[in-house]
């Protein structure tokens, strides 16, 4: 992962865990049996974000794809357009 991104991860991180601090603990509740999570609130909210903020570059480089496969294979299969 490029450092710019690890930087990206933890902000968003510290802005959630502060912001659940502050005001999200009295209104989130856990709908889990399990009393020992081995993630916290903060952490889960901070990946979903991350997911979230990157998703657009996931979109991208997944066209990419696609349509490069297509043009290639347009050129492949019909040399003379």
């Amino acid at each position: 992962m490029p450092d710019y991104k690890k930087v990206k991860l933890v902000a968003i991180y510290m802005y959630i865990s502060e912001l659940y601090e502050s005001e999200l603990k009295y209104t989130c509740q856990r709908f889990s049996n399990n009393s020992s999570p081995e993630f916290t609130y903060a952490e889960l909210m901070t990946v979903y974000l991350f997911v979230l903020s990157e998703q657009e570059y996931v979109n991208q480089i997944y066209n990419r794809l696609i349509f490069g496969d297509k043009i290639f294979n347009d050129k492949t299969c019909n040399p003379e357009t």
